[in-house]
């Protein structure tokens, strides 16, 4: 098995170049697109930028154009202005998204979700690619005397506040970052059939699928290393930094992220989600990658991996854990007589969506500890009967000592007047966790009743086939050095 070199990444340099890139690329469902007055109508139209970052996306992927790639560099404007109006027609999409996030206290009653996204596609979104019609679009970039959104200048220099994060390489290099990651995702869709993943509709009434996410994060988190690593250059191996996603996070959390101010001011729950495919992404790919090669990285896409669980810890990636299957038998006492009530959004939160829920919601001090026992959850927002939203929520642990931790944790908050909700039920059963919030009765009996009707499945592991063949001495195909 090939090992890279000891030799140490310039940490900080890859931090800031990350930074000029999270914010905004992204693959899209097909039939979505950015219309451009200017686009070349052939790959042997592109300028030298163009066709620079196209060849170098191909060589550090290790993968090879199947197909044209028509690329679209509208002005600024006239790409924020068809972002902001996308992003506002898929959360518009999602019914149940804002009502859900409000029920879990992750945003206030009244927030207008809508607008906030659109405003972040608008101010951050860096470039598109639509698969459908196999097009690229990256506006182009600001001149030197133009300001950024948030603030930021479009070019490198000038002073910046003692431990800002200001992206030294300027709008030049977000301009061909966003390219060559865009390059990256008509790559992986001309060559490793990343569509099931991407493209799988939403199942029943979810607004919030963990698998889907999961598989994103491995789309993004691929084109974000690539790309990053194309800007540090061939003489810095960017795998083997590690915690990079992790450490930006915290960058941006903290506010020490230039340019970065919509994110670090908007709800923390938002931003959460927003950045795990690109950051955590962004890692799992580089573990992958520094272990086993791009073989096991392209290996990835045919059997993506099926929770976030598996992202935030790659090894049970590898070892094939999969996720409980959590059943909710609803028993007609937690319905209202009158037979009004709707079922508003189910979904599974995943190991992701359990620790947002504990820091965001809970104010729980330890979050990532007291949700990495998650092993499998369901969740039911339902209205009606004028009761107000209620929420029934069915957590499957690893093990009863995960289920103590994760109570424990809950609990911890009692006392704290910020902490949501305020009144709860809770009931514990082995490995087994019900709570439920709102609406009117015994919080406590509504638990305990939901908890006689959950079943739990615990599927075998399944490691993918082609780790084992990797494993065992297949060849393994290196990013050029």
């Amino acid at each position: 098995m090939h090992v890279f070199p000891a030799s140490a990444t310039d940490a900080g340099r890859a931090l800031v170049l990350v930074l000029v890139l999270v914010w905004g690329c992204r693959v899209g469902r097909p039939g979505q697109v950015v219309e451009s007055t200017r686009s070349s109508s052939a790959d042997g139209s592109l300028d030298p930028v163009i066709q620079e970052c196209k060849e170098a996306a191909a060589g550090i992927r290790h993968l090879h154009y199947t197909a044209p790639v028509r690329v679209s560099t509208p002005d600024r404007a006239r790409f924020v202005t068809a972002a902001t109006r996308r992003a506002a027609r898929n959360t518009g999409e999602q019914e149940g998204l804002v009502p859900t996030l409000v029920a879990f206290g992750l945003i206030p009653d009244g927030f207008d979700l809508q607008a906030y996204l659109g405003e972040i596609a608008g101010t951050r979104f860096n470039g598109y690619y639509d698969p459908g019609r196999g097009v690229l679009m990256v506006p182009t970039p600001a001149r030197e005397s133009e300001h950024e959104p948030d603030g930021s200048t479009g070019a490198a220099g000038g002073a910046s506040p003692p431990g800002d994060l200001r992206a030294s390489a300027g709008a030049d290099a977000r301009y061909r970052g966003a390219l060559v990651h865009e390059f990256v995702h008509a790559l992986q869709w001309q060559n490793l059939n990343v569509a099931a993943g991407v493209a799988r509709p939403l199942g029943d009434l979810a607004f919030y699928d963990d698998a889907r996410l999961a598989r994103i994060a491995l789309v993004e988190g691929d084109a974000t290393f690539v790309a990053v690593q194309y800007l540090m250059g061939e003489a810095h191996d960017l795998s083997v930094e590690i915690g990079l996603g992790t450490a930006i996070a915290l960058a941006v959390e903290e506010g020490r992220v230039h340019g970065a101010r919509i994110l670090a001011e908007g709800p923390g729950a938002v931003r959460d989600i927003f950045l795990f495919p690109y950051l955590v992404g962004l890692d799992f790919v580089a573990r992958l990658l520094r272990e086993h090669g791009w073989d096991m990285v392209n290996g990835a896409h045919g059997a993506p991996p099926v929770s976030t669980e598996q992202v935030l810890h790659p090894t049970r990636y590898l070892a094939g854990e999969q996720p409980d299957v959590v059943t909710l038998h609803l028993a007609s006492a937690i319905w209202d007589h009158s037979g009004t009530s709707r079922v508003v959004s189910s979904g599974t939160w995943g190991e992701l969506g359990v620790r947002v829920v504990l820091r965001r919601a809970r104010k729980v001090a330890d979050p990532d500890s007291a949700a990495e026992g998650w092993g499998g959850d369901r969740f039911v927002l339902m209205d009606g009967d004028g009761q107000g939203a209620r929420i029934i929520w069915a957590i499957a642990w690893d093990s009863t000592f995960d289920a103590r931790a994760f109570v424990q944790a809950w609990r911890s908050t009692d006392d704290d007047p910020e902490a949501f909700p305020v009144h709860y039920g809770l009931r514990n059963r082995g490995a087994l966790t019900v709570l439920t919030w709102g609406g009117h009765g015994d919080l406590d009996a509504r638990a305990r009743t939901v908890l006689q009707g959950v079943q739990v499945r615990r599927p075998p592991p399944a490691p993918p086939r082609f780790v084992s063949e990797i494993l065992h001495g297949a060849e393994v195909t290196r990013k050029p050095r």
